[in-house]
């Protein structure tokens, strides 16, 4: 227990900053990886990095408030409080792991309100006769400015508040789709590629909120689709599309992403180059023969070289980043665009793979688990866990990408004709959704049914049929990877496969 008491703090406190580099190192790669193992350890380095975080907080005010403490150290503290701040805003490069996450934007708010007011009464007793009163403020501006960046980004992503940047604005990558209807040129040139994905993200995050989309966007989308000589280019197009999507609910791009969001980054890093650099003089200056010991310096300057280098891998990131080159893309020099390393347009947003589940084998290996009865707490967990389990993932080749995209084309030309008769046939569609929506019970439920019985269907025909050609098997691995697939998404992730509302 005495090991504990004194080595508590200075242990949270490097724990609290190694779950800060790896986050900021590896949380990206959730979105374009596949490894379970990875992205169980960023889930755990995301749960545990608030919690870390508030409960180093707790341990030094009980340190600071008991008055058998060792005096001479709360200067130190005090600065590494500062520190703590700046921790609980996190990374850019994730604000949450699940979308429910968003939802809790409130509780960070009153956290922020609470945790700032209650370290500025701190600050402002102990760092009247501090020598470090510069540089504790200077990091305690840029915490709470992290802080409130994570929580606004947390705000914007909400259910209740993501129609709220969801409506479609006029912006001049549109000028891409529409006056481009060469698209051959496009596929060789992947900055106008990434322009066209952040035009059609645009418009098409609005059926998110519950948006409808006007008859013209419908129109020129389908023509540009139509267009589209490879499929290469479709895939990368929705790989963009999807990227952006998982930025604006994940990450703090929409709020560190405009102008006065890069200023205020720009403004955060000289404050905390300023504190290294005050913090440093002062030491040498004024505290010779201090009762602070090596380790707890080298702690301090851990912090302070920590935050500053993760400050510029963010924000080279962030200058890097396909939203801030997409949305300013037409604010760059001719010459910039050209000079953007081309590992950052070339770099993969998908990890390449179709994730499957096979409902045959997950039932077959029921036994006696089917037969126990469990609390719904525990038969919640088994589910999950023998989900993961027979839950499985299959590389999307070539010939299943020509399918699906041959497939989409077919049926994108049904809306052929006069601009009358595309829109009665949308309009129809859009009747069909309503009444979908208006009947939602029974509509789930048909739908439900549907893939079930169609996922056994597939099965059974695919287990029992014999192949002469290896076209015909081609063909039925296809229909087998798109019918687990649809499988996956049902029992796995049902919230994909949610009508969206109509509005009117």
């Amino acid at each position: 227990m005495k090991l504990w008491g004194v080595w508590n703090i200075p242990a949270c406190i490097l724990l609290s900053l190694f779950l800060q580099v790896f986050l900021v190192l590896f949380a990206s790669l959730r979105q374009r990886s596949r490894n379970s193992f990875l992205r169980f350890l960023i889930c755990l380095a995301y749960l545990s990095a608030d919690w870390v975080a508030a409960v180093t907080i707790g341990l030094i005010t009980k340190f600071l408030t008991d008055p058998c403490h060792s005096r001479g150290k709360e200067d130190l503290y005090t600065f590494w409080v500062s520190f703590l701040l700046l921790h609980l805003g996190g990374p850019d490069s994730i604000t949450s792991f699940a979308i429910e996450d968003n939802e809790l934007w409130r509780r960070h708010f009153f956290g922020l309100i609470l945790r700032v007011v209650g370290a500025a009464y701190y600050f402002f007793l102990i760092l009247a006769n501090s020598k470090l009163w510069l540089p504790t403020i200077l990091v305690f501006v840029v915490g709470t400015v992290k802080y409130a960046e994570r929580t606004l980004a947390l705000y914007l992503a909400s259910t209740d508040h993501f129609g709220a940047i969801a409506l479609p604005k006029k912006s001049r990558a549109g000028e891409v789709v529409n006056n481009n209807p060469n698209t051959e040129s496009v596929v060789d040139d992947d900055m106008e590629l990434l322009m066209i994905s952040y035009d059609l993200f645009g418009k098409f995050k609005g059926l998110i909120a519950g948006y409808s989309l006007a008859f013209e966007q419908i129109v020129k989308s389908i023509e540009y689709f139509q267009r589209m000589p490879y499929l290469e280019m479709g895939f990368k197009l929705i790989e963009n599309e999807l990227s952006f999507l998982y930025e604006v609910f994940h990450t703090k791009v929409c709020v560190v992403g405009s102008r006065i969001g890069l200023i205020i980054r720009l403004s955060s890093f000289c404050f905390i180059v300023g504190a290294f650099i005050g913090f440093h003089f002062v030491i040498v200056d004024n505290y010779k023969n201090h009762e602070f010991g090596a380790f707890e310096m080298s702690v301090t300057y851990a912090l302070l070289i920590g935050a500053v280098g993760l400050d510029i891998i963010s924000g080279i990131r962030l200058i890097f980043s396909d939203w801030i080159v997409a949305s300013n893309y037409y604010g760059f020099k001719r010459y910039w665009r050209e000079y953007i390393p081309r590992c950052f347009r070339k770099r993969s947003k998908w990890c390449g793979s179709v994730p499957r589940y096979n409902i045959i084998d997950y039932f077959l290996d029921e036994s006696w688990i089917l037969n126990t009865k469990l609390p719904g707490w525990l038969r919640r967990v088994v589910d999950n866990i023998k989900g993961m389990l027979f839950s499985s993932s299959e590389d999307a080749n070539e010939h299943l990408k020509r399918f699906i995209f041959d497939e989409l084309k077919a049926a994108s030309f049904q809306t052929h004709g006069t601009d009358e008769d595309r829109r009665n046939y949308l309009s129809s569609e859009q009747e069909s959704a309503v009444v979908k929506a208006r009947d939602h019970v029974n509509y789930t439920l048909q739908f439900t049914f549907d893939v079930v019985s169609l996922h056994l269907a597939t099965e059974i025909c695919y287990q029992l049929t014999e192949f002469e050609y290896a076209d015909e098997r081609k063909e039925s691995n296809n229909c087998k990877v798109i019918s687990d697939y649809m499988c996956y998404l049902l029992i796995m992730k049902p919230a994909m496969l949610a009508p969206v509302a109509m509005k009117d």
